[in-house]
């Protein structure tokens, strides 16, 4: 399985080089080295993707390569300039409005042994990613049989052959007007499409893969570094423990399939650790004041633009951030480290915080029938799954990485450290994780947790974004608590070291080897693999795709129903369809196909449409759907096949390609 995807290694490093490299030369010009620019390049990269494809469009030049580098220019150019003036007047970090304390700010080196370290805990990390990404997606042409991927796909082949990606346009792709839908991902992923050459799907298969072993484990490792005083076993630990959970991102491998959401999740420790340098709640500080602010700008667009939820995520669960912050600035005004006036108005600065929150928070959220899910649990349940980091579908708890979380949460709060705000913000995520699972919707389900669509595989999958540092400080907890312990019974130093290495490195192939973890990468795969009877798109039905370019005219538009999995021709094929999604708005032609097609040969109006859409190819995929919600949109296609209105083209099994003869 694995060698299948060295084809695609130059699609790979296609796909690393734009994550990192145009958030880097920003990053660098800000003055940033070491894992201080690595670790916030991918957010860095995101924004100049997001602003850039806006930008883009809207000045008609095409989406292409050049275009998040020439924003990330301007962007660092920008930056370059506030920086310099900020310094000028005395602006760039000692203006104490943003906090009591005089923390400095450290540079961070590309090599020291710290540095070396953390580059080797991502490395570790992502190794053990790319086993669980490769086992879950299986071969790199496989496509998940999911619901959401009609859209996903398509919009790739969408933008390469626009020539837009975005953000306020991309759903125009579904019919209808011109409106907002999050396309970071899929701009990235067209990317690769364009310019690696490799297929639609593998493209969104080597983007998911980069994202979930690169990304994440590097914009994790950032807020570590940040959030943390850890030694080098914590930080070891930290790349093991971006491994070790779940629900992330295992889970948005395979479930939705949600990887616009996917994207934000991986990108947002990244924004969390800027907003804990802005407000001095942190252990080590590596952006002054002036360009963590600067910098948390754009990421709030990367983040907005990867998928509003991310936002609203990092907007709510940086709060305790804030408390923390009002607090401190507090304590300083009665111990006079503050004058009482500067005090009461960094307060009402810091207060503006939960007001626009607040008003963000009725607003950035879809529409409440968008999110079907209920409540499954009750609250104890609920807290339990929580703080067991249970797989949710699997039943069972994640042992030995939930009690590293438990450990380092509890000598945080005992020891009275910075990053205590990393346990609060855990706790809170689990609190609404907790209400997406069981509460009711007349308990104001859809106020509390419709940000998410009321979905707990979401919430579930922010909790590692906390979980994680913590067990990574749980690990340096336990391994400076098992080495005293064998020190006292007068063992040998190299004796202490091995039998404490072989305990820790028991503990980490656990986290890897356990049944939730294994069951998780199981489940996913059966979503990936194609078969004969496979929910959207099966063996037989890929074969017609296959042969479709054998028989249909270029330029021809296939008349399809998108439950069927049919949606997905055009990102196969680049061959139009009357529906590149589930969810779209049908032009008055193909409404009238869709419900009069099989009378053809009596009614005139039908064949006009066929013609005013050049939609002479219809293709039938059966009745397996993936959702039968709205399977009555199409009262033309039942018993059309036996109505004389077809000739068959090419068939496999029970599905096939047929010709509108009646028109």
């Amino acid at each position: 399985m694995y060698s299948a995807w060295l084809p695609y290694a130059g699609a790979i490093i296609f796909a690393v080089f734009i994550f990192i490299a145009p958030g880097l030369l920003i990053a660098v010009t800000l003055r940033q080295r070491g894992i201080a620019a690595l670790g916030i390049a991918p957010i860095l990269s995101a924004s100049t993707v997001a602003v850039g494809s806006i930008a883009a469009a809207k000045l008609g030049v095409r989406w292409s390569i050049f275009v998040p580098f020439a924003t990330a220019l301007f962007i660092a150019a920008v930056g370059w300039a506030v920086m310099s003036l900020a310094q000028r007047f005395g602006w760039a970090d000692s203006y104490r409005w943003l906090g009591v304390s005089e923390q400095p700010v450290e540079r961070a080196q590309w090599s020291s042994r710290v540095s070396w370290v953390t580059y080797g805990a991502i490395i570790i990390g992502a190794l053990l990613l790319i086993r669980q990404v490769v086992n879950g997606i299986g071969l790199p042409e496989n496509l998940p049989q999911t619901y959401d991927v009609n859209f996903h796909v398509n919009a790739i082949r969408y933008i390469a052959e626009e020539g837009n990606a975005s953000s306020l346009t991309l759903a125009a792709m579904t019919g209808g007007d011109e409106v907002f839908y999050p396309g970071v991902w899929h701009a990235f992923a067209a990317l690769v499409y364009m310019y690696a050459g490799t297929s639609v799907i593998a493209s969104a298969n080597v983007v998911t893969l980069v994202i979930s072993a690169l990304v994440w484990p590097v914009s994790l490792m950032y807020l570590v570094r940040v959030a943390l005083n850890l030694n080098i076993v914590g930080i070891v630990g930290a790349g093991v423990a971006a491994a070790s959970f779940s629900s992330f991102p295992l889970v948005l491998v395979f479930y939705g399939v949600l990887y616009p959401n996917a994207l934000g999740l991986a990108i947002i420790p990244a924004a969390f650790a800027m907003g804990a340098q802005l407000v001095r709640v942190c252990a080590t500080r590596y952006l002054s004041s002036t360009s963590a602010l600067y910098l948390l700008f754009w990421s709030s667009i990367a983040l907005a633009l990867a998928h509003p939820n991310t936002l609203m995520s990092w907007l709510l669960f940086a709060l305790p951030l804030i408390v923390i912050r009002m607090v401190l600035q507090c304590v300083a005004m009665v111990r006079r480290e503050v004058p009482v006036r500067q005090g009461i108005l960094q307060l009402v600065l810091l207060s503006l915080y939960p007001i626009v929150l607040g008003v963000l928070w009725n607003i950035v959220r879809p529409l409440k029938h968008a999110g079907p899910w209920g409540p499954k649990l009750s609250d104890s349940q609920a807290w339990g799954e929580m703080l067991g980091n249970a797989s949710i579908g699997v039943g069972s708890i994640l042992i030995v990485i939930s009690a590293f979380t438990l450990i380092g949460a509890y000598t945080l709060i005992v020891r009275k450290d910075k990053g205590r705000w990393v346990v609060a913000s855990w706790l809170l995520v689990g609190l609404f994780f907790v209400m997406a699972r069981s509460l009711a919707w007349e308990e104001e389900r859809y106020f509390w947790v419709g940000v998410w669509y009321h979905d707990h595989y979401r919430l579930a999958a922010l909790l590692p974004i906390f979980a994680a540092p913590l067990a990574a400080y749980g690990v340096q907890t336990a391994w400076t608590y098992v080495r005293t312990k064998l020190a006292e019974w007068k063992l040998p130093a190299v004796a202490v070291m091995t039998v404490t290495t072989l305990l820790f490195v028991g503990a980490a192939v656990q986290t890897q080897r356990s049944h939730p973890m294994t069951a998780m990468t199981h489940l996913s795969y059966a979503n990936y693999v194609m078969t004969e009877d496979s929910l959207l798109l099966s063996t037989d039905e890929k074969d017609v795709i296959d042969h479709i370019p054998e028989y249909v005219p270029q330029g021809e538009t296939l008349i399809i129903q998108p439950y069927t999995g049919s949606s997905v021709i055009y990102a196969y094929t680049g061959y139009n369809v009357t529906a590149k999604h589930v969810l779209y708005t049908p032009t008055p032609e193909v409404e009238t196909i869709n419900r009069g097609l099989k009378n053809a040969l009596t009614d005139p109006k039908v064949c006009e449409a066929v013609r005013a859409a050049k939609a002479y190819y219809y293709v039938d995929f059966g009745t397996k759907q993936v959702d039968n919600v709205f399977s009555n949109q199409y009262p033309g296609f039942i018993g059309v096949k036996r109505s004389g209105v077809l000739t068959p083209v090419y068939t496999k099994g029970k599905v096939g390609l047929y010709k509108v003869s009646a028109c």
